[in-house]
């Protein structure tokens, strides 16, 4: 998920639990529990980096 398109999280989350990546599994399972931080983070970058536009 490098071009930050967390509107596919969900799907690149299924994607990587169904292919045969063991250490991406703990991973994705982990963020999976936190997906409501996960969007509280997004939601915090994405509004640092608009914010210097409205000095």
């Amino acid at each position: 998920m490098n071009n930050r398109q967390g509107r596919d999280l969900h799907r690149w989350i299924a994607r990587v639990q169904a292919d045969d990546l063991p250490a991406l599994h703990t991973f994705t399972t982990g963020l999976g529990h936190d997906l409501d931080a996960v969007a509280v983070v997004a939601v915090v970058a994405v509004a640092v980096a608009v914010a210097p536009r409205f000095k």
